[in-house]
């Protein structure tokens, strides 16, 4: 086939336009989603809202957006850290708020604090109440998600919108060597550190990208003031997600949850997840192929289209 020179040159010059049109699209567009996760939150800094409770407890949060109230309550070890990638765009249509458990992150902690299911359940209801949260939404990841179905249990006229996160609901996330010793703070002091939490990252993100100083940081950071009574929330919250009363007494629910839960979890299980399902009369369940046991980390935009699906006005 023959073609004229001009002709060649129009032809080159037209597929250059339409290759650098793709390029910017491209770019537009990733800059476009990129933007939408991120925040003017400082993730490292304390929450400099605080609130204390009836019950003396110290309760550190963060609350931005109006509308409908929605609960971020976040899982063992953890603190509102996990949250900053869905939380800033949930805030564009809710008003949402993410608490550090007392025993985690940032909140009230001492070597006589419970951080049982009941008590822990009694402080989040409290925070709620004693913030004026209107019926919030509950949105909670791993041990979050046990509470949340809990909180649904109990106040089942309160709370009928629940989203649990690979709730740990009779679950063995503590190894072996700490299920029957009633405190080993002390002498765990010395193993928590960088390296440490790197490995802890790993068995919780799928996306190992993700485990970077940033991240490290905004996990390890709310334990070095006061190792010994960080660690001990974290080692007394097995009474919570080892409760015996879960998942059965989930069979009591009256709303039907959202649960979502991802193949590649190492730590709330295939077989955890059925025994929850087992139990619950009503649910709507949803498994995610490439996530781990922090979905809203791993699989953010997935997390977000479930809720929003959940949440949706029913026509």
């Amino acid at each position: 086939m023959n073609l004229d020179v001009p002709h060649l040159y129009t032809y080159c010059a037209i597929a250059a336009f339409i290759i650098c049109v793709l390029y910017l699209a491209i770019r537009y567009f990733l800059k476009l989603n990129q933007s939408d996760f991120s925040s003017d939150i400082n993730w490292l800094e304390t929450p400099q809202q605080k609130l204390k409770l009836s019950n003396q407890l110290e309760v550190a949060y963060r609350q931005t957006g109006t509308g409908q109230d929605l609960l971020l309550i976040h899982g063992i070890g953890a603190n509102t850290f996990c949250w900053r990638l869905i939380y800033p765009i949930l805030s564009k249509q809710f008003k949402v708020t993410c608490i550090d458990l007392p025993g985690f992150g940032y909140s009230s902690k001492s070597q006589d604090l419970d951080c049982g299911l009941d008590q822990q359940t009694n402080n989040v209801n409290l925070f709620i109440n004693e913030l004026n949260l209107k019926k919030p939404i509950l949105v909670g990841s791993s041990m979050g998600g046990s509470i949340a179905l809990w909180l649904g249990v109990l106040y089942p006229e309160q709370f009928s919108k629940i989203i649990a996160i690979a709730p740990a609901a009779g679950v063995q996330l503590i190894p072996v060597v700490f299920r029957k010793i009633n405190s080993v703070s002390h002498y765990l002091n010395w193993g928590l550190n960088r390296k440490t939490m790197i490995l802890i990252l790993k068995q919780v993100l799928a996306n190992k990208e993700l485990v970077s100083k940033y991240s490290v940081d905004g996990y390890l950071n709310p334990y070095l003031n006061n190792k010994t009574d960080s660690i001990h929330g974290f080692v007394s919250a097995k009474n919570l997600i080892q409760d015996k009363r879960l998942p059965s007494e989930f069979k009591k629910l009256k709303c039907t949850p959202l649960i979502l839960a991802a193949r590649k979890d190492k730590m709330v299980r295939k077989r955890d997840i059925k025994k929850l399902l087992h139990a619950l009369p009503n649910y709507e369940f949803h498994l995610n192929d490439n996530g781990g046991h922090h979905l809203m980390e791993d699989e953010p935009e997935w997390v977000l289209e479930k809720i929003n699906n959940f949440l949706k006005p029913q026509k």
